[in-house]
């Protein structure tokens, strides 16, 4: 017979001793076999503390099956369930490499520190003595904000005074941290309305970690830690509980019984016996619904006392019954079970039964998520791999596995082709490609993966790919007839006062022998000046200019001067698709494959000019096109600009060209030139008045959310409090994407703010300065917007916001959107396509893999002066070490087809010369 307590310490032991080896055998090494036991140190305490320190009779890990599923029903032991869970899917499939092994251990150092805690405080035994002999690789910069934290929790946690507040959350994030044997999370709020905006998340500290997949209510206080000469607010949560949406279950219930089901409120007994349970238990809907019947009976009698006719015995029983059954539609049920959003769920609802789901009340477009929920996504939704291990058992979508891995290997690499050396982990990649085709929607065979001449591929991305290039060709075969000569006409009248010989040249042969022109350059080379000058010339011809975001089509509209071109984004126009004489598409690099397809398959113009730099950020789907272009289309078609304007600054653009080239020496420039330091209170001292700071994210301490707050501490006037939002007269603004003051204020106009008035205590009056011209006849059809003054080159005008309300489901009005965000500091992909004198750009370790060559690049060119970088040493070798210039080329030559056939060795059909007669008025 087998002792739980004994077969505890025994491997107890085996942990701690491989943890001792780390100190002469290095973390890589150990982390493997430390990995390897820890699923039986978690099997070995859910024994002890179900059945205690006495000899076990029968089938030990039978048993063992019991007590797991055990700490599954209780919110303090819930993390050990959930632990054994991912450890069985990592140990007992296969033998994890020292690298990941290494990794995993890391992830797993808060589920150890959180068993060693609780083994010592409710079993009353020490384990994992020697824990904090594993190094973390933490961030220094942070630990000492991170040690003044976890004082303030601990000060409030034993304050005892707890009082939950009204307004419901999501919690967005919840990422650990450590200080000595405690675990303390760090999350981010957003409120739980079914927009809003990405500047209303709130930064919190709690001692515990707080649900992630349902709203929740909190009780919050407000404290502040001192740091780098400033005082940094800090909030800290000492409660939650789960508050589910009433909307969101009502929607749940419509799935599974029409659009004419029960209605629920929050004000149901039962269902807020409901939130209570899922509060203490930790138990989500999915897990009461896949309960054994015996105990579903047992829940049920618990929260719903009003009987059948409750609309929650309804939801839940339904639920329970139809999994049970395990129709299709099961996995797009428990998802949405598990983590309801209210408009993802409204956009998979239907109103009749779709007897391909199990008569559930969903659309067909939910199809290739049932039957591949690991590598496909629900309508408009993309799901997180992480929130499905929680509700659908991975283990029959190996297939899945692979899918998702060669395409995000494809992305991450921008590269059509993976060799298949490069993916190591799965036994037999041709097996699971048959099984993962075949089981694909009869109607996304574009999504077939291919294995041919030793690489992987996705068929549908090749074959994207192959119609941009033939459509490029195509375009590339004839040119207008009589360009050259009039555009020599035009050069030489004396209203022309281009004097760039670089830019002569390249206007002269634009469109002379093509229908399809590029422009190439690095930034600041006079990209959009080019743009500028062809539309200058081609003055009367009508012109259509996007680009990927709102921003980049906004500085398309300050900076080209031509009443002849309209403006919008390539969703917009792919969304319109309206004819034009010439297409300009900007910031080329953004654009994804399939966008680019659509736009040449669109055909709906004469002429097409392609802008952009491949070594700024690329596009978030995949989007190789036009770096791999120059490969394949003639010189006629290629214009590249190598001259920077934006700057005079030798050192500025020493360090751009070294970047843009991975030259062995970019860290002796950043020190020689004095462009970087650790982070210090430098960070918070306005150098320039046309100064930004750029983060990489809008979370986290360093965030971009955090740091206005930070920077704003150094403006010395009062601060006005409203809606969880702090605000000062001075504090620096830009508009975000808005409609309802749009286009007068526009996504990314800068702005100050002049004034705060609180109407009520809902509503909010500002006033603000913006450096546009307008008059009063400019704002009179605007609603809400008031004109006040004109000067000194700024408008001045005043608005109010309300303060938003959760009516359960409704979207929040315009006029409860703030249009603004204090904006001491933006994003990097924000500020793509705009400049300032002075950028301060901060790095920390929790960033460090997001930092690519493209980012960084982008982010240091975007200075017109002054630059500093604020990164640990550790973090600077680190990022640069990682740096390589793009592979993509590789695909142009390599071919496992090769490369469709008829690309490489079929000549472009000739294209007949493009209606256009080229206009000009002198």
């Amino acid at each position: 017979m087998r002792n739980p307590l004994k077969e505890l310490y025994n491997a107890n032991d085996a942990v701690e001793h491989s943890i001792d080896r780390l100190e002469f055998e290095g973390r890589s090494a150990v982390s493997r076999d430390v990995v390897g036991y820890l699923r039986h140190l978690v099997e070995h305490i859910a024994m002890y503390a179900t059945y205690g320190n006495r000899p076990i009779e029968g089938d030990y890990f039978k048993l063992c099956s019991v007590a797991i599923k055990d700490m599954s029903k209780n919110s303090e032991t819930r993390f050990i369930a959930k632990f054994h869970h991912y450890l069985q899917k990592v140990v007992s499939h296969y033998v994890p490499s020292e690298d990941s092994a290494e990794r995993l251990l890391l992830k797993y150092y808060e589920n150890l520190l959180c068993l060693k805690r609780y083994a010592f405080d409710k079993l009353g035994l020490t384990i994992l003595a020697n824990l904090s002999k594993i190094p973390l690789d933490t961030d220094p910069g942070l630990a000492k904000y991170h040690e003044e934290i976890a004082h303030k929790i601990n000060d409030f946690m034993s304050a005892n005074a707890v009082e939950i507040e009204k307004d419901r959350f999501y919690v967005r994030a919840a990422k650990p941290f450590f200080v000595g044997d405690s675990v303390y999370y760090e999350a981010t709020l957003v409120p739980a309305f079914d927009s809003c905006s990405k500047f209303d998340r709130i930064l919190v500290y709690s001692s515990f970690r707080m649900p992630t997949n349902y709203s929740v209510v909190v009780s919050t206080k407000r404290t502040s830690i001192d740091g780098l000469g400033f005082t940094l607010p800090v909030t800290i949560v000492d409660a939650y509980a789960v508050s589910v949406r009433p909307c969101e279950l009502n929607n749940l219930i419509k799935i599974l019984r029409g659009p004419d089901a029960v209605w629920l409120t929050g004000q149901y007994t039962s269902y807020r016996s409901l939130m209570n349970l899922m509060t203490h238990t930790g138990m989500t809907l999915c897990d009461i619904a896949l309960l054994p019947d015996d105990e579903f009976i047992s829940v049920m009698g618990e929260i719903a006392s009003s009987g059948n006719a409750c609309p929650v015995h309804t939801l839940l029983s339904s639920a329970h019954e139809f999994l049970s059954a395990g129709s299709n539609g099961s996995n797009v049920l428990k998802y949405l079970l598990s983590k309801p959003r209210n408009r993802v769920i409204e956009e998979q609802l239907t109103v009749s039964p779709n007897s391909r789901l199990g008569d559930l009340y969903l659309k067909n477009g939910c199809a290739p998520f049932d039957r591949q929920p690991y590598c496909t996504s629900l309508i408009g939704h993309v799901v997180a791999v992480e929130d499905l291990y929680q509700c659908i058992d991975p283990d029959p979508y190996e297939d899945n596995f692979l899918a998702r891995r060669v395409t995000a290997e494809t992305i991450d690499s921008n590269a059509l082709y993976l060799r298949d050396t490069e993916i190591t982990t799965f036994s037999d990649v041709d097996e699971l490609i048959a099984s993962f085709n075949s089981a694909l929607y009869f109607r996304h065979h574009s999504r077939d993966l291919v294995h041919e001449n030793g690489h992987l591929f996705v068929k549908g991305v090749e074959d994207e790919l192959t119609c941009i290039i033939r459509g490029l060709l195509k375009l590339s075969g004839a040119g207008v007839k009589g360009y050259t000569a009039l555009c020599e006409s035009w050069l030489k009248d004396p209203s022309c006062k281009l004097d760039d010989s670089e830019k002569i040249d390249a206007l002269k042969s634009m469109f002379a022998e093509t229908s399809v022109a590029f422009i190439y350059g690095s930034a600041g080379t006079g990209k959009t000046t080019m743009v500028n000058i062809v539309c200058a010339f081609l003055q009367n011809e009508s012109k259509l200019a996007i680009a990927n975001t709102n921003p980049a089509v906004d500085s398309l509209r300050r900076k080209i001067n031509d009443k002849n071109c309209e403006f919008m984004t390539v969703a917009k126009y792919l969304n319109r698709v309206p004819d034009c004489d010439i297409l300009i598409v900007d910031e080329c690099s953004t654009v994804c494959n399939s966008d680019m397809k659509s736009i040449i398959d669109s055909n709906r113009f004469k002429l097409l000019l392609l802008v952009g730099d491949v070594r700024q950020i690329e596009s978030i789907k995949f989007g190789n096109w036009f770096s791999l272009a120059r490969d394949f289309l003639p010189d006629k078609c290629i214009h590249e600009f190598d001259k920077p304007w934006r700057t005079k600054n030798d050192d500025l653009l020493k360090l751009w060209h070294a970047v843009r080239n991975v030259s062995p020496d970019i860290a002796e420039i950043l020190i020689s030139c004095d462009f970087t330091s650790n982070l210090d209170d430098s960070v918070i001292s306005r150098m320039n008045d046309d100064e930004i700071v750029l983060c990489l994210n809008y979370d986290g301490l360093y965030g971009i959310n955090n740091m206005n707050k930070i920077l704003q501490s150094g403006n010395k006037n009062e601060a006005v409090v409203w809606n969880y939002h702090t605000y000062k007269v001075g504090d620096p603004i830009l508009f975000n994407e808005s409609e309802r003051f749009y286009p007068l204020l526009y996504n990314n106009l800068k702005g100050r703010l002049v004034g705060m008035e609180a109407i009520s205590k809902d509503e909010m009056q500002f006033t603000v300065a913006v450096p546009i011209i307008a008059s009063e006849l400019s704002v009179l059809h605007y609603d809400g917007l008031e004109y006040l003054d004109f000067r000194d080159g700024e408008t001045y005008l005043r608005f109010s916001v309300k303060k938003a309300k959760d009516r359960d489901g409704e979207d929040v009005g315009e006029d409860c959107i703030v249009p603004f965000q204090v904006a001491y500091a933006v994003s990097v992909h924000k500020a793509q396509g705009l400049e300032y004198s002075s950028v301060k750009l901060i790095i920390t370790k929790d960033v460090e893999e997001r930092i690519t060559h493209s980012v960084f690049y982008t982010a240091i060119t975007r200075a017109r002066e002054r630059l500093h970088i604020y990164w640990s040493p550790e973090s600077q070798n680190k990022i640069l070490s990682s740096f390589e210039i793009s592979k993509e080329h590789k695909d142009a030559y390599l071919s496992p087809r090769p490369f469709r056939h008829h690309l490489y060795c079929e000549s472009a059909p000739p294209p007949t010369q493009p209606n256009i007669a080229v206009r000009h008025r002198h």
